[in-house]
């Protein structure tokens, strides 16, 4: 499974750059990218969410059962996070290929040097590195936005710490800034349907990442409980179990 997550990230972070970098001389101020530039990034987050749903449905070592309704308030609303990282990586390109406005130039430049920091650096590089030492892959997932199925495992005391550093890092390191430099841009240079849409998205992503962050329970949503051992309690039971059946 691990090996799975780790070429299904690989494949998020080559696209959310690799498109943008590779198709920008194509890029017009006004009216962005061509619809077509953007099907090898949605082919892969349609196998990704594939993928999710496969292993919530077969995966025996999953401790949660969500509901019908949980599920979907949790599979839905992580498409937004998924895109977040595309969008804002195309924001960028549009914002350069503003030749005429100095502005634009200097936000593409400001817009670029974040991104860097804060996603590239910060979450693909940092934060996965400490995602992947978490043994229930749930930090992970959550790296590469499935997140229902990354509330179906119960998280060790150990990877708690974890998870909220990858929301977090989501939030200040990504979502804020981009939001505010690509709302300068709508503003002071001109008003880009691709852009609106990369606001709309960096901010929704991160109120879910906050939230997510905030509320995140250590056992996995919908486990069935059962009475403690002797030696320990409820919650460490489930985590024993679930870990027992952990792939290396």
């Amino acid at each position: 499974r691990r090996l799975l997550l780790s070429g299904l990230f690989v494949s998020y972070v080559g696209t959310s750059v690799g498109i943008p970098v590779f198709r920008a001389s194509g890029v017009s101020c006004t009216g962005g990218f061509f619809w077509e530039d953007h099907l090898p990034f949605f082919g892969v987050f349609g196998i990704t969410k594939m993928v999710e749903l496969a292993i919530y449905a077969f995966d025996p070592t999953l401790q949660g059962d969500l509901s019908f309704l949980d599920f979907m308030l949790k599979f839905l609303p992580s498409f937004l996070g998924y895109v977040d990282g595309y969008t804002d990586a195309t924001a960028i390109v549009i914002a350069h290929s503003c030749d005429e406005s100095p502005v634009a130039q200097n936000l593409a430049i400001w817009m670029c040097g974040t991104y860097f920091a804060g996603v590239v650096v910060g979450q693909w590089v940092v934060v996965s590195y400490l995602a992947m030492r978490d043994e229930t892959h749930a930090c992970f997932m959550k790296l590469i936005h499935m997140d229902a199925l990354a509330s179906s495992i119960s998280l060790p005391e150990a990877s708690q710490n974890t998870w909220y550093v990858v929301n977090m890092a989501r939030t200040f390191g990504e979502d804020i800034p981009q939001a505010i430099q690509q709302t300068l841009f709508l503003i002071f240079v001109k008003q880009n349907y691709f852009m609106i849409a990369s606001v709309a998205v960096s901010v929704a992503s991160s109120f879910k990442a906050l939230y997510d962050a905030i509320h995140r329970s250590a056992i996995a949503a919908g486990a069935k409980v059962t009475p403690a051992s002797p030696e320990g309690n409820a919650e460490g039971d489930i985590l024993q179990e679930q870990a027992a059946g952990m792939d290396p």
